[in-house]
């Protein structure tokens, strides 16, 4: 729980005395793993595009090789692309493939542009794992799952926690970053994790929350500014009473966490209004989020850190119906979105401070339902940086989108994952400057997927 929540929690609910006296020692005593914080000017952000619902990245990049492409077409029936015509996929062609040819969604020619120039990748066929696990293991019941796949709710918990078996955990792996790399510092911890989705696990630690904003900044009090007396007389008191003492434990708390809420607003704001972005941004709901996310960056030296997270959501994606056109209508304001992101950072001179990944619940059958496709399992994502080592694919994409195949686990196209999300995560932590000594605290299973003292990177789009 982090402040803005229990504030409003405080506000809108009945609460026993007993669960808010627990819930404030809880905040107030929770532990935090120690680590020294970076340098200032060494400032680097990862921001967690969400696909909400489920994406269907096997429409989002595709095979093009005529022997892989006739097995998708057959696959996929009336969800398959075309390579030729008006709508065509877009051909690529990555470096590593080894001839291997791929094409992308139509809606997405700014990311063909960054892939071409070696400013994306992707990472094919990515999901929740515990451990290992091969088709026959799933088949017989001997491999350790993560805990109800295929659900939307427990799937985006994982995606978010890394805690794929589904222990209780109230802590993401963006959150346990934190927690690592802040320490004792009172100021701008609410800074590290801006959220624009209105929450989100990945960003909440043992000590440290995400800081809900909004398109055009932090929240603020209505009508905070207005002239007028009744709101002037108002303003005036509350800020009286965050300014008392008090006795008791729960007003002493209450007022001094309202102030705090207050000076952070201030704070941000500050911050975010001073800052300069000439970059047009599309008029979207994705990109007004990218855009924000771009103006705290160009503000950050006002809020302190030189680590951030972002997480930015875009809903939409549960296509069991009118796939082809809902798919295109949410690719294409991605892709415009992504694009400006780029040129905003480029305008900072930041591209390469900077990494964007994708995340979703899952991808989604091969296999048509009539209308779209149902909910399914290891799903291709793209990272979009400076830093990244673009034009190519990483991790394993399948060479035969067959169903029953070889890494098919349910006949309908429902694919088991190549790479895990702690191998997908893990680079990104390790970038971001997590010692590969404290990766188990940030993704407790890698050790299942990758040995810490290998030297080597867990995929290489990064490292």
């Amino acid at each position: 729980m982090n402040r803005r929540t229990f504030l409003r929690a405080a506000n809108c609910s009945l609460i026993g005395t007993t669960s808010i006296f627990n819930t404030l020692m809880n905040l107030r005593l929770a532990g935090v793993a120690a680590a020294a914080t970076a340098p200032a000017e060494d400032y680097k952000a990862l921001v967690c595009l969400f696909f909400h619902g489920g994406n269907d990245s096997f429409n989002m990049l595709i095979p093009s090789t005529p022997g892989e492409y006739s097995i998708y077409q057959a696959t996929r029936s009336n969800l398959a692309l075309s390579l030729s015509g008006p709508g065509a996929a877009l051909p690529i062609a990555p470096l590593n493939t080894g001839g291997r040819t791929f094409a992308l969604h139509p809606s997405m020619p700014n990311l063909r542009s960054l892939f071409n120039s070696e400013n994306a990748a992707f990472v094919a066929n990515v999901g929740t794992l515990v451990q290992p696990t091969t088709k026959a293991q799933y088949v017989g019941g001997s491999a350790r799952l993560p805990k109800n796949l295929y659900s939307h709710d427990d799937q985006i918990v994982q995606w978010q926690t890394a805690i794929n078996q589904g222990q209780t955990n109230s802590s993401g792996w963006g959150g346990r970053m934190a927690d690592l790399m802040l320490s004792g510092d009172a100021t701008g911890k609410d800074f590290f994790g801006i959220n624009l989705s209105g929450s989100s696990i990945f960003q909440v630690g043992r000590s440290v929350g995400s800081y809900p904003i909004a398109a055009s900044g932090a929240p603020v009090l209505d009508n905070k500014n207005n002239t007028n007396p009744f709101f002037v007389r108002r303003n005036a008191a509350l800020k009286s009473v965050m300014e008392q003492n008090y006795a008791n434990l729960f007003d002493r708390v209450y007022a001094r966490e309202s102030k705090r809420s207050f000076d952070l607003e201030a704070q941000f704001n500050s911050a975010f209004t001073s800052a300069t972005v000439n970059t047009a941004f599309p008029a979207t709901d994705i990109a007004s989020q990218l855009r924000a996310v771009a103006r705290t960056i160009a503000g950050r030296s006002l809020l302190g850190r030189n680590r951030q997270t972002f997480f930015v959501l875009i809903g939409g994606f549960d296509l069991h119906a009118g796939l082809n056109a809902q798919h295109s209508a949410l690719l294409g304001p991605v892709d415009g979105a992504i694009k400006a992101f780029w040129d905003a950072m480029v305008e900072h001179s930041l591209q390469d401070k900077v990494t964007l990944f994708t995340a979703s619940d899952f991808a989604r059958t091969l296999r048509s339902n009539g209308q779209g496709s149902d909910h399914a399992w290891g799903g291709n994502h793209f990272v979009i940086g400076g830093g990244v080592k673009g034009r190519r694919i990483y991790g394993n994409y399948p060479t035969a989108l067959t169903l029953g195949g070889a890494l098919d686990v349910g006949n309908t196209g429902l694919l088991l994952p190549g790479t895990s999300c702690d191998q997908y995560f893990a680079e990104l932590a390790l970038w971001f400057g997590v010692s590969p000594t404290d990766l188990p605290t940030v993704l407790p299973n890698i050790g299942n997927f990758y040995s810490t003292t290998s030297g080597s990177a867990p995929i290489g789009f990064l490292l």
